[in-house]
């Protein structure tokens, strides 16, 4: 081969290189082509299997939706039944509860009358050991009709000059329990003495039973219990109600029954309200009972303290109870209530002390303007 002819062959073996080359990169550039369509193809089978998951669960919620909305038109549907049947199960309540507070009242109202009755009985069979007892008792009703008068108490706050002056203005006054040891000190005498301890009766009875110049009013348990015998002048059995009514309450019908209120004061003032009277003072109502504890834990009346308006009060061998003032002021407060309706007045004289439930006044202002005089005998 002449040189001539070699120089014309090389741009046609480097064309041949050429086109080999480029044959071999379109070869690989297919063959990554392929791979690449077969990665988008595993690709779409992947977001077409996606695509079904995502419709199975868009068919599921939707399903569940459905579910969802019957069962709570069903639970709907069930709450309004039950919230039906609770309403009624609440107008049955309320009606069975009536029921039963009315029958509840009644049978209280039923056991009230009946010991009521029995009070009556009781009471009016004393006249056996104290002949007229009952004839005496009404004849005090309105005795003292649209009168004034004082309910003296013993507490610590009693002055004797207090009673000096009662007894100056002629004022009508009540007295209770151990108020006559003060009747070696001063010309006072209470028109009306009242006790119904029947503990305090039964330790003091020689003591109470030899006074003299008042009307002396007891429980008829003084005889029905304690067999007492009763030689005073003045003296009458009223009808008390021992057994404690709850909530306590002033007696509408204390020609009948005088209602227990935990406190003497209690039943003088329903006293005074079954005599007439239109004004009441309450004076030395100081209803302050210090107390201490006892080695057993328990809680007495403190011996040492000036819990009356005189020194040793109470004998040394004589049995103390705790007062039960709850009971009492419950009391006082439906003495105040009951006089809110009815033609009396309650005012407390008192100094100081712990009784709130009535106006107060002042006792030397009371007596400065006072102008009602004693009347009658008693």
């Amino acid at each position: 081969m002449t040189e001539k002819s070699e120089n014309m062959m090389w741009p046609i073996n480097k064309l041949k290189n050429i086109f080999i080359s480029i044959d071999t990169q379109l070869r690989q550039q297919r063959q990554q082509l392929d791979e690449e369509r077969q990665r988008i193809k595993k690709q779409e089978e992947q977001i077409a299997a996606l695509r079904n998951e995502q419709k199975s669960i868009q068919r599921s919620l939707e399903e569940n939706e459905k579910k969802l909305l019957l069962c709570t038109e069903w639970m709907d549907e069930r709450f309004q039944k039950t919230e039906s049947k609770l309403q009624q199960c609440e107008v049955r309540e309320k009606q069975i509860q009536a029921d039963r507070t009315e029958k509840e009242q009644w049978l209280n109202d039923k056991f009230y009358h009946t010991n009521v009755y029995y009070v009556n009985t009781q009471f009016r069979l004393c006249d056996m050991h104290l002949p007229g007892n009952a004839s005496k008792y009404e004849a005090l009703q309105n005795k003292h009709r649209g009168q004034k008068c004082f309910i003296i108490g013993n507490g610590p706050s009693l002055r004797m000059e207090d009673l000096e002056s009662l007894r100056t203005h002629k004022a009508i006054t009540f007295a209770s329990n151990r108020i006559y040891p003060v009747f070696e000190s001063v010309d006072w005498r209470p028109d009306y003495y009242v006790c119904q301890d029947l503990k305090m009766l039964e330790h003091h009875w020689q003591d109470i039973s030899s006074l003299e110049g008042m009307t002396c009013l007891y429980p008829y348990q003084l005889v029905t219990e304690n067999r007492a015998e009763i030689l005073q002048k003045n003296a009458i059995l009223f009808p008390l109600k021992i057994i404690n009514i709850h909530p306590v309450w002033f007696s509408y019908n204390p020609h009948r029954v005088i209602h227990e209120g935990m406190t003497v004061t209690f039943s003088i003032m329903q006293l005074a309200a079954f005599m007439g009277f239109s004004e009441v003072y309450l004076l030395g109502v100081d209803c302050n009972y210090p107390t201490v504890k006892t080695e057993e834990g328990g809680t007495v009346v403190d011996r040492t303290a000036q819990t009356h308006f005189i020194k040793d009060y109470w004998d040394k061998n004589e049995k103390i109870y705790q007062p039960d003032t709850k009971t009492s002021m419950e009391a006082y407060k439906s003495a105040q209530e009951y006089a809110e309706s009815h033609e009396i007045k309650f005012f407390n004289a008192t100094r100081g002390g712990a009784l709130e439930a009535f106006p107060r006044v002042d006792f030397d202002e009371v007596m400065q303007s006072w102008s009602h005089k004693k009347e009658g005998n008693n």
